[in-house]
């Protein structure tokens, strides 16, 4: 007996096709767009990764169907950064627009990395190379909203 409207791939409660990566990314950048740019900053490259669904019906990782994307902006400098001093400058910013800062790696000498979240969106700021002003922010506009599942 079969329930119209549902699939097979809904009663077994697995996952066969990724999450549209058009409308997935696009609602990423206009996070990134609403995060004014470290002073004399220019976006270097931009990337988006598919993450494995979690509810994938094929013994997979790293591959598809796609769960989420996190998109990626590498910005650099022509001027050396002192250690610390973009991820100082991000997080007083981002606490200034309601992020709330969750996490930071180490526990010594400053910050060279720090990742925040507003409501569902998730943001991480890592410091690549100081002495080549690199770093990179990174969105998953709906990472927390896939934790309380």
């Amino acid at each position: 007996m079969t329930t119209p409207g549902v699939t097979a791939v809904e009663v077994a409660g697995c996952r066969l096709r990724s999450v549209g990566k058009v409308s997935y990314v696009a609602e990423n950048e206009a996070i990134l767009r609403r995060i004014p740019h470290f002073p004399s900053a220019r976006l270097s490259r931009s990337y988006s990764i598919g993450e494995t669904a979690s509810d994938t019906c094929l013994p997979l990782a790293n591959g598809k169907p796609y769960g989420s994307y996190t998109t990626t902006h590498v910005y650099t400098t022509f001027t050396p950064r002192r250690r610390g001093a973009v991820v100082r400058y991000y997080r007083k910013l981002l606490l200034a627009q309601g992020w709330q800062w969750v996490a930071r790696a180490g526990s010594y000498g400053p910050p060279l990395d720090s990742a925040f979240r507003r409501r569902a969106a998730s943001l991480y700021i890592s410091e690549l190379n100081q002495a080549r002003g690199t770093w990179i922010v990174a969105v998953d506009h709906a990472a927390y909203t896939r934790l309380r599942k």
